[in-house]
C-alpha cells in the first residue's frame, strides 16, 4: 500500500487537479446545477440565492430544474499555488518575484509598482499570470526586510504540532503514514493560533485503497467532527476524492491520494483559536484510510 510515486509526484507539483464539486440549488427558482467551488488553489463564491446540499453526488431535489451556475472565483497567493506544474487552477500571482541570478522566488506587496533589489522581477507586461510562476528548480525566499510583503492579504497556513497528531488517542508517526482500516479508529489533529475573524479551510489529501494489500487508489466517505475546550460541534460526512484512474490490478501504490476542502466559518472559531479536527472511516464503508500530520491543513485568508 505504499505509494512512493505518488508522493513524488504531489512533492513535485505534478499531480492531477482535485475540483471540488457542490450540488447547489435555489428554492426560490426551483433550479438546481453542480457547482464547481474551487480546488487546492482557488475558491469560488456562489451567487446570491443560492446554497449548497453537498458534493457532486446529491441529487436534484425533484422538480427542480437542472441549470449551469458559475461563481466568482479567486486563486490563492501562496507557494504552492505560484510554483510551475502544480495540481490545481491558477493561483493568485500578480505579486510574485523572481530572481534568475539566484534561482529564488518570493512575493512582495505591490510588487509591479515596487521598487525590487537587484536581481528580483516583478512578472513583465508581455507575460501573462497564468504563465508567471516559480521554476520547479528555483527555491522559495524572503526580500529584506525593508520590501518584504505585509502577511495581510496573504494565505496563512496552519498545522497541528506533531505532538497533537494522534490516533486513538495516542501518538502517531508524524511524518508518515498510518494506515487505518477499520470504521472505530479515530485520527484527530489539534490546530493553535486559529484565527477568530477569518474563515478557515481544512485541506485534506489522505491516502485511499480498496485493499489490505496492492489495488488501486480508490475514493471514500469520512465522517469529520470539531471540538473545542467548551465541547464538540457538528459531524459531517464528507467525500475523500480519488480523480485518479482505478486499476482491475495492483497499481504499485499510484493514484491513492484524495482530496477534500471544507470550510469553517468564523463564527465557529473559538476565541482561544484552538480546535481539533477529528476523523473517521465513514460506518458501511471498506475502504482503507492512510493519514499523516501534513495531511490536515487549515488555510485562511484576511
Amino acid at each position: 500500500m505504499f505509494m512512493l510515486g505518488a508522493v513524488v509526484a504531489m512533492l513535485n507539483g505534478l499531480a492531477s487537479s482535485a475540483p471540488i464539486t457542490e450540488t447547489i440549488v435555489n428554492n426560490t427558482t426551483k433550479e438546481c446545477a453542480v457547482f464547481l467551488a474551487g480546488d487546492e488553489c482557488s475558491d469560488c463564491i456562489l451567487p446570491p440565492g443560492w446554497q449548497s446540499l453537498g458534493r457532486y453526488y446529491v441529487p436534484c431535489p425533484k422538480n427542480y430544474s437542472i441549470i449551469s451556475v458559475k461563481g466568482a472565483c479567486k486563486g490563492f497567493e501562496n507557494q504552492r499555488c505560484c510554483t510551475k506544474g502544480h495540481s490545481g487552477a491558477a493561483g493568485e500571482c500578480s505579486n510574485l518575484v523572481i530572481n534568475d541570478l539566484s534561482r529564488e522566488c518570493t512575493f512582495t506587496e505591490d510588487a509591479i509598482n515596487s521598487s525590487l533589489p537587484t536581481g528580483w522581477l516583478s512578472k513583465p507586461a508581455n507575460v501573462s499570470l497564468f504563465e508567471w510562476v516559480c521554476p520547479l528548480d528555483y527555491r522559495w525566499t524572503s526580500l529584506p526586510s525593508a520590501t518584504v510583503s505585509n502577511p495581510a492579504g496573504q494565505i496563512f497556513v496552519g498545522t497541528a504540532k506533531e505532538s497533537e497528531f494522534l490516533i486513538e488517542n495516542k501518538p502517531a508517526l508524524p511524518d508518515q503514514w498510518n494506515w487505518i482500516t477499520n470504521t472505530n479508529t479515530e485520527v484527530s489533529w489539534t490546530f493553535n493560533s486559529l484565527p477568530a475573524d477569518a474563515d478557515v479551510y481544512l485541506y485534506l489529501t489522505p491516502l485511499v485503497t480498496n485493499r489490505s494489500s496492492g489495488g488501486s487508489g480508490y475514493s471514500t466517505d469520512v465522517d469529520i467532527s470539531f471540538e473545542t475546550r467548551s465541547g464538540s460541534f457538528e459531524t459531517r460526512m464528507v467525500h475523500l476524492f480519488n480523480p485518479q484512474i482505478q486499476y482491475a490490478e495492483d497499481s504499485q501504490g499510484w493514484g491513492y491520494q484524495t482530496y477534500c476542502l471544507l470550510e469553517i466559518p468564523s463564527n465557529q472559531i473559538p476565541g482561544d483559536g484552538e480546535m481539533t479536527v477529528k476523523l473517521k472511516i465513514k460506518q458501511g464503508r471498506t475502504e482503507h484510510v492512510a493519514v499523516s500530520n501534513n495531511c490536515c491543513v487549515a488555510e485562511w485568508h484576511y
